[in-house]
């Protein structure tokens, strides 16, 4: 039985410690997982929850929880241009010592659905981001963070991510850059971001940013159409700019 959900569900839970064999699910073929709880599994390989070699993985109502790689992909890993497909799934604590704490999405050919990403981590010194490539559709984010200060210590939303109709709240990076690298944003909400949230390098269309206590680096990045609402910034007691860099079009500022 699962203790993390529904516990009709199978639960595949590991010891908690190194083990420098592959994932606990490995597939080479199409695969479907539906209504499972894969919790507590470590690895030095990439993906220590699961590993689509070929073909299409679709992961549906299923849970991964604490799953941890040293390398790449804590919880997922899709290889080369193979098809991964996420719906209604849940990502607790995974964490990665080099990158992709939740997913690495090589080629863009992954596909996430009302997807819930709650107190992810990368915790390298030079490695980043929860998420790598691929579009995610209504999900959410919460309590993610990178804490390496190295130049490629950010993405703790992620990094050339496509992001649709989706919440993201209290995620941020130790090092200079910014939660959203390089990713495309739209009809999102980004809310109670903390000082170190700064947004870089990302493409933002008809977003909300509410409430948050950091300001945004968008250069070379767009803000267009969006509402910023409530946000403030301090640096050693003075203020800084609320926004530096980039091209604003169409945007509203109301009480910052």
């Amino acid at each position: 039985k699962s203790k993390y959900d529904n516990p009709d569900k199978v639960c595949l839970v590991g010891s908690g410690t190194m083990d420098k064999k592959k994932a606990c699910i490995y597939t080479a073929a199409s695969v479907t997982l539906q209504a499972l709880t894969i919790a507590n599994f470590h690895s030095s390989a990439s993906g220590s929850g699961a590993y689509c070699g070929a073909n299409t993985l679709t992961i549906t109502n299923c849970t991964f929880a604490s799953c941890r790689s040293t390398a790449s992909g804590g919880a997922l890993y899709q290889q080369f241009d193979m098809k991964l497909r996420l719906y209604n799934c849940r990502f607790r604590k995974c964490s990665s010592g080099n990158g992709n704490a939740v997913c690495y999405c090589h080629g863009g050919a992954t596909q996430a659905y009302d997807c819930e990403i709650t107190d992810c981590f990368v915790d390298n010194t030079n490695g980043g981001n929860i998420v790598y490539d691929g579009t995610w559709t209504r999900c959410t984010w919460s309590g993610c963070y990178t804490t390496g200060s190295g130049a490629n210590a950010y993405g703790a939303v992620g990094v050339n991510a496509k992001l649709n109709n989706c919440v993201v709240s209290n995620c941020w990076c130790a090092g200079a850059n910014g939660p959203f690298y390089k990713c495309t944003v739209t009809d999102t909400l980004i809310c109670d971001m903390p000082k170190n949230g700064v947004y870089y390098q990302g493409t933002f269309d008809r977003c909300v940013f509410k409430d948050n206590q950091t300001y945004l680096t968008c250069n070379p990045g767009k803000l267009r159409n969006c509402m910023i609402i409530g946000n403030s910034y301090e640096a050693g007691g003075n203020a800084k700019t609320l926004v530096s860099g980039g091209t604003l079009q169409n945007c509203t500022f109301v009480g910052n």
